[in-house]
């Protein structure tokens, strides 16, 4: 399990950050560590130490900032994530709101920014669908929304595998974003019932066969994600 040393002001970091593909933080014994979110074969793949490091150069970009900027960025935590994507009271944190959001903007190609944002964040998918006819490494979606305008917004998508048997449902700690740590996993925000393409996507979905789709709105100026839109899905090649 990797160490990550915080130095003075950050005493610490704890919890998920609401990306599977990433690792949690966890306190033991005085010091913190990053764990991966899920159970996997091979804790050193690419995709793992892409993200190990984005989480890496988040938190080292927090110590940098000043007193004023830390502060932004805890009152936006303490006014926009009370709550978790359940709905659940959590404690808000301005350390986890800035990791989070610089760790998207890495994914996205796009360097870490200091200041906290001034917008509310983006609003969710009122729902995403499967469009057909797609090959088994071809994912496709048509999206829902009442979003206005689309400019600065993305969807960042995540799947999961193909489940066991079609009696079991996608499981949250199973999805991974779709075409890999990188922007090719996320599309312009289009027009609400416009379809979204990606292939090839890292896990084939053969004919029949039952899978999730997790979409996020994400604002490229300061990498702030909406709620997800979540699909559980039957392939239909």
């Amino acid at each position: 399990m990797p160490k990550v040393l915080l130095s003075s002001p950050v005493r610490g970091l704890q919890g998920k950050f609401g990306l599977s593909d990433v690792c949690y933080f966890m306190g033991k014994n005085g010091k913190t560590y990053a764990r991966s979110a899920g159970a996997v074969a091979n804790p050193r793949t690419a995709p793992q130490q892409s993200v190990r490091a984005y989480f890496t150069a988040a938190s080292k970009a927090w110590q940098t900032l000043t007193p004023a900027q830390r502060a932004a960025w805890e009152d936006f935590a303490r006014m926009y994530f009370a709550t978790n994507d359940a709905g659940e009271s959590v404690k808000p944190s301005g350390i986890n709101t800035f990791v989070k959001a610089n760790s998207i903007r890495q994914v996205l190609g796009l360097t870490v920014v200091a200041d906290a944002p001034t917008m509310a964040p983006p609003a969710p998918l009122s729902e995403i669908e499967q469009v057909d006819a797609m090959n088994p490494d071809t994912l496709g979606i048509t999206v829902t929304h009442s979003i206005t305008p689309l400019t600065g917004l993305q969807v960042i998508v995540r799947m999961t595998r193909a489940t066991l048997t079609g009696a079991r449902a996608p499981r949250l700690t199973d999805f991974r974003f779709c075409r890999g740590v990188s922007p090719d996993s996320a599309a312009p925000l289009v027009a609400s019932g416009s379809d979204l393409t990606f292939t090839p996507t890292i896990f084939e979905i053969g004919d029949g066969l039952r899978y999730g789709v997790e979409a996020r709105v994400v604002r490229t100026a300061d990498g702030i994600m909406s709620r997800p839109a979540l699909g559980d899905f039957v392939k239909a090649v």
